[in-house]
């Protein structure tokens, strides 16, 4: 670490608290040289109350530290448009992220349906998008303090507004999901999707690297989500079948490995490719991302 500088971030008070850096920002001496090094870019911590985070630069200012989706600053609204790219977050009871574990997930699934428009839900369609928002929310409530709905953009996500797109299609009926089903984590048959094409024409089917899938079952609400490591593309012909297997990976860290039915949902992952970049290291770079490695981990 003599190349680079590593502070602590310490925050004694009562509520989270957001350490913020501006671009060219003086950061500390190198151990090695003595070097002034500046930082490269603005960017922002938060930490939660009565802990601390240690987060480390490069020689250069660059962050080596994972910036985690906790890290990303959200605004107080009191609505949320699933799809207008907003970052902000709608205010719920301080001690719902201490609430009995199934009050605070029938809670926050409340809240989310209550809190964001834009999400169409429909089982018998395989396409949802609340419980998705509904655990990150949860989480990242838990995991820092600050209760409340958070728009998909605060979370990491963004709306897949792709016209061929997988919700896309189940949503305008171009495609049918006969199942969808996500088995073990960071394999290359994670994920099962059986389709059906019933129109008159080709359909193109790409799925962008980072595309959401929710568990479907209430009985599986403790197993993790699902986000797509590697794009897929298909084109299935008018009446035409297909069984497509995806590489999966695991969305949340402290959940149970995937094992049960999944639904579409319209979000995916934003900068998943470069999340998942290293080869070998792609669940553990994704989980630093949407998860967190300080002591205060949500509950799945």
């Amino acid at each position: 670490m003599n190349n680079a500088i590593v502070l602590e971030l310490r925050n004694p008070s009562d509520e989270v608290h957001t350490f913020r850096f501006g671009e060219g920002a003086r950061i500390g001496r190198l151990p090695s040289n003595g070097n002034i090094v500046h930082n490269a870019e603005t960017i922002t911590f938060s930490v939660p109350a009565q802990s601390s985070r240690w987060v480390a630069f490069s020689s250069t200012g660059e962050l080596v530290t994972p910036h985690s989706i906790d890290d990303i600053q959200a605004t107080t609204t009191n609505r949320i448009i699933a799809d207008e790219g907003n970052t902000t977050y709608v205010p719920l009871p301080a001690h719902w992220v201490t609430a009995n574990l199934e009050d605070a997930r029938d809670a926050f699934t409340h809240a989310c349906r209550s809190s964001i428009q834009g999400v169409h839900e429909d089982h018998n369609l395989g396409i949802g998008g609340y419980a998705l928002m509904a655990t990150f929310s949860r989480l990242r409530s838990e995991r820092t303090g600050q209760c409340g709905v958070y728009s998909p953009n605060a979370l990491g996500f963004e709306y897949d507004n792709n016209t061929d797109s997988l919700h896309n299609h189940l949503l305008n009926g171009n495609l049918v999901m006969d199942e969808a089903y996500g088995s073990g984590f960071d394999s290359s048959d994670s994920i099962r999707l059986e389709l059906s094409n019933t129109t008159d024409r080709n359909i193109r089917l790409c799925m962008a690297p980072g595309t959401a899938f929710e568990q479907r079952d209430r009985h599986a609400q403790n197993q993790q989500n699902v986000v797509l490591r590697d794009e897929v593309e298909v084109t299935i012909l008018p009446g035409e079948s297909a069984t497509i297997t995806a590489h999966g990976m695991c969305a949340n860290r402290t959940g149970a490995s995937p094992d049960g039915h999944l639904l579409a949902t319209p979000f995916r992952l934003m900068n998943a490719s470069n999340f998942m970049g290293r080869d070998g290291q792609e669940q553990r770079d994704l989980w630093a991302r949407t998860d967190t490695t300080n002591p205060h981990r949500g509950r799945m």
